[in-house]
């Protein structure tokens, strides 16, 4: 723009000087042809004034001469014919031509002061001639001549000069039009690299003011919304950041579409749940986007973009249960316009889990407590019915009754624990525990049992273990638990052993048998509640099948880990490990 600018400053510049030149020129020739003709024709009234008031012109010619020579001015006397009978600058009149029909001389004869201008082919000259008629015997026009050698000389000069002027003129003037040009084309530069600056996303560009002008007012203008653009947009990003750290935090899965169905917004929960990738579907159409995926069912073809939906669905692989909620997307200032959809999905499968598990519960805890409640109620009724009478028939029911309140007593106890362990209803209870002193106080119990069962019983517990947080009732529990559990599944002669000990990452707890072990395809339902390997073996031992479900709940409570190694007829193994920072 700059080169532009200078090249049309310069044209100007160099038209009006060559336009003022040949104006000039063309009215100093008019002045210089105006003054030549006033002179020759004031001289030529002289002359023949001279002439008319003298009459002989034999003696004019050396007096001529001297005109001619001081004016440089040309004197020709001319008869009524034509003839030149004198002449200031040619004294052999013969070779002259006839001169009666010359423009001006033809004037002269009609009594016109007569003009013109031409080459002269006698002095072979650009003259300028002047005629005017005499009255004289002989002499009838007296015409007067100058060269235009000086008027073409001065005018070449003029030229020259003008030349030389319009040169220095756009000399002069080409290095004031470019500091002018600097002076208002910089600040337009400046907006011009402040503007692409800001459209490369540096906002907050300025540029400095130095005038009070319009480009300075421009200037102002622009530092004003460029500053003020750099806050909206700083506020539009932070606000993004904001919403997308939200959208994307938040626990619920979010897709959202546009006016057109096509997918605006995955958020990082909705790509986990469904195994979608945000890069592949943001611009594509719902229905294209989801065709072949299980969530493809919830769009038919005629999907209406702007109904409500509260819907549940179930995955199968893997088997997952989701809660779909949809809402419309409605501008702030203007909420009749809809943007497009959202779609909110709730991941209730672990709710889902819990309700069945609540109903197997139920069912399971009324089955195990309806079988002790059905003996209990079915042999006092025998004993109603007289066999209360018959001493060895009754102590033996009221042997059976017992037994099965005992069993549904340790049932009701089970599920209580169980109940406290999983709602941490107790949590206050938490405090220093030496697993060591715990050990001691078992043992006692646990031989006798072993000792029932004629079953070896064994223990070591490292001298060096350091005191966790955690519940002692619940450890304690834990030990009886996992020890009779072995000693219960361990025939006579067997053995069962419990070692602790502490390494770099926490406290190992392992409790062996040889007993009769446990097939592969239990282990991994071994710890859920009510779950039996052998079921009437497992009656028969007095067991409620939730122990190892409360120790498990126990272990995890203590943020530890538990696995199970068994092989049938080789015995089993259990293995715990509990962090330092248990609480």
């Amino acid at each position: 723009m700059k080169k532009k600018f200078l090249m049309v400053f310069i044209l100007l510049i160099t038209v009006g000087v060559v336009i003022s030149g040949m104006l000039s020129l063309s009215l100093i020739k008019t002045n210089h042809e105006k003054d030549v003709k006033v002179n020759l024709i004031k001289n030529a009234k002289l002359i023949k004034h001279f002439v008319e008031t003298n009459g002989p012109i034999g003696s004019m010619n050396e007096w001529l001469g001297d005109f001619d020579q001081d004016t440089d001015t040309r004197v020709t006397f001319i008869d009524a014919f034509g003839l030149v009978i004198l002449d200031s600058q040619v004294e052999d009149l013969t070779g002259l031509e006839n001169h009666g029909n010359r423009p001006e001389i033809k004037e002269a004869y009609k009594g016109h002061i007569g003009i013109d201008k031409r080459f002269s082919t006698s002095i072979e000259r650009d003259l300028y001639y002047v005629a005017i008629p005499v009255d004289h015997p002989v002499v009838k026009v007296i015409r007067l001549s100058i060269p235009l050698d000086d008027l073409t000389t001065y005018i070449d000069n003029m030229v020259i000069s003008i030349v030389v002027a319009a040169l220095v003129g756009v000399v002069f003037a080409t290095l004031l039009g470019i500091r002018f040009l600097n002076m208002f084309t910089k600040p337009l530069g400046d907006l011009t690299q402040a503007t692409q600056n800001i459209a490369k996303g540096n906002f907050g560009e300025q540029v400095a003011v130095q005038s009070d002008d319009e480009i300075g007012q421009l200037a102002t203008s622009f530092n004003t919304m460029s500053v003020e653009l750099q806050d909206s947009i700083q506020e539009l990003r932070t606000s993004d950041a904001t919403n997308q750290a939200i959208l994307t935090s938040m626990v619920n899965g979010l897709i959202a579409v546009d006016h057109d169905t096509r997918i605006m917004f995955i958020n990082r929960t909705a790509q986990k749940m469904f195994n979608l990738k945000e890069e592949e579907l943001i611009g594509q159409p719902l229905i294209e986007a989801l065709k072949g995926h299980d969530l493809a069912g919830l769009f038919p073809k005629d999907f209406d973009l702007y109904s409500s939906m509260k819907k549940e669905i179930e995955f199968h692989d893997p088997h997952r249960y989701y809660k779909v909620f949809t809402s419309v997307v409605k501008e702030k200032e203007k909420e009749e316009n809809h943007l497009g959809l959202l779609m909110s999905f709730i991941d209730v499968t672990q709710m889902r889990q819990l309700e069945n598990m609540r109903k197997d519960f139920v069912a399971n805890v009324s089955h195990e407590l309806k079988t002790p409640l059905t003996s209990i109620q079915g042999f006092v009724e025998t004993l109603k019915e007289g066999a209360a009478e018959d001493k060895a028939l009754r102590d033996r029911f009221i042997n059976i009754i017992e037994i099965e309140a005992i069993r549904l007593k340790s049932l009701i106890d089970d599920i209580l624990v169980l109940s406290d362990i999983e709602k941490s209803t107790i949590d206050h209870n938490i405090g220093d525990v030496d697993l060591k002193q715990t050990v001691n106080e078992i043992v006692g119990m646990m031989e006798q049992i072993a000792h029932k069962k004629q079953v070896a019983f064994s223990y070591h517990v490292s001298d060096r273990l350091p005191v966790i947080k955690a519940n002692p009732v619940w450890v304690k529990q834990m030990f009886i638990n996992l020890v009779e559990n072995g000693i219960k599944y361990t025939p006579k002669g067997g053995q069962v052993s419990l070692n602790i000990q502490d390494n770099d990452h926490g406290i190992k707890i392992i409790v062996e048998d040889n007993g009769i072990g446990i097939a592969e395809e239990h282990l991994d339902r071994l710890f859920e509640r009510f779950y039996r390997v052998d079921k009437a073996r497992s009656k028969k031992e007095g067991g409620t099948g939730l122990g190892l479900a409360i120790v498990k709940h126990i272990v995890l409570a203590m943020k530890g880990d538990i696995r199970v190694v068994s092989q049938v007829d080789q015995g089993t193994s259990f293995f715990i490990d509990i962090p330092l920072d248990s609480k």
